[in-house]
Parts: structure tokens; C-alpha cells; sequence
């Protein structure tokens, strides 16, 4: 788990928010941060979980921002509603027949069903790689990030217009290297 809060300014750019330290106990995680937040300022918060055994009885959630005192300063009294922790989509993927360490498009074609994501991280096979931006068109935005533990490349996908959503059946063209063969 973890949490990332920003500030987002009016024209979307996007601020870190320190965090000095968050706490999980059982369903409720506290956040220490080491900046006030601004009367009247968008914020976006991202919070990372591991969804447990059952993901389909979302219930609402509760946020408070509090300030030491015994009430809370602000509380949504637990009015927003729950979601989905995870869904099912169903992906194929269309590429071109390449030779050893090559740069070629390949399209991923993903039915989201009711889902509404803003944003995709794609694991890569293992001997796969991609340049850092891997942006096949200006229908998307992709970039690589860090590769995981075991040394695979993660696709970082979103729309161009910050905050829109995938919706439907969508294709993706993004670029990829193909893996180096020793003779």
C-alpha cells in the first residue's frame, strides 16, 4: 500500500503534497502530512491497495481531515460512495513480425467494460523493452518507468488531456523493442 496526494492547479499541473507518515490499521489509514492544505485548491489523492478475497460489496468511504483537535476540521461524514476495487478486461495484443533488437508498434486492444481508467501501467514480458517515450501516436501518452524487481519494463499509459478516461473498446498503439539474440 501507500498513498500520493497532490495539489492540482487550474491548469492541471500537478504538485506533491510531503507526506510524513501514513499508518494502516485494519480499514483505516492515517496520513501525517507536512503541508497545510489550502482552503478552496483541487486535490488528487492516490492511494495503492491490495484488494482482499471479496472486491464486489464496495461500501462508502470516509475521509477527515483533521487538525490535532478532538473533531475533525473536514469530513465527507462518509457520503462518497464505494467502487469497484478491481475489474476484468480483456486485452489482445497485434504486432508485426520483428527481428532481434527492433523498435516496432504493436496495438493493445482492451474492452474495459463499465470500468472508467485514467491511466494504465502495462507489464512487459521479461525480455522486452521499450524506449522512453513509447508513444506510437498523439492519441496517447506512454512512457517507460522503472522496471520491476525481476527486470521487466512497465508501460506508463494515459490520455493526452490529463484526467480523461478509457472508455469501451479502445486500441492503444505504443512502441516496442524486441529482445536482443545472441548468434
Amino acid at each position: 500500500g501507500g498513498l500520493q496526494l497532490n495539489s492540482v492547479s487550474t491548469s492541471g499541473i500537478q504538485a506533491p503534497i510531503p507526506v510524513a507518515e501514513i499508518e494502516v490499521r485494519n480499514t483505516v489509514a492515517r496520513v501525517r502530512l507536512l503541508r497545510a492544505l489550502v482552503p478552496d485548491y483541487r486535490y488528487m489523492m492516490v492511494m495503492f491497495l491490495t484488494t482482499g478475497p471479496v472486491t464486489s460489496s464496495p461500501g462508502p468511504w470516509r475521509i477527515d481531515i483533521r487538525d490535532g483537535k478532538p473533531l475533525p476540521k473536514l469530513t465527507n461524514d462518509a457520503q462518497t460512495p464505494g467502487f469497484q476495487l478491481t475489474e476484468v478486461f480483456t486485452l489482445e495484443v497485434q504486432a508485426p513480425h520483428a527481428p532481434p533488437a527492433a523498435t516496432f508498434p504493436v496495438s493493445l486492444t482492451l474492452n474495459f467494460g463499465p470500468a472508467t481508467p485514467d491511466l494504465l501501467r502495462v507489464l512487459l514480458p521479461p525480455t522486452y523493452k521499450a524506449p522512453e517515450n513509447c508513444t506510437a501516436t498523439n492519441s496517447i501518452l506512454c512512457k517507460t518507468l522503472a522496471t520491476s524487481t525481476g527486470g521487466q519494463t512497465f508501460l506508463h499509459i494515459t490520455q493526452p488531456n490529463q484526467g480523461d478516461a478509457f472508455k469501451g473498446n479502445v486500441a492503444i498503439p505504443v512502441v516496442i523493442k524486441s529482445p536482443e539474440v545472441q548468434p
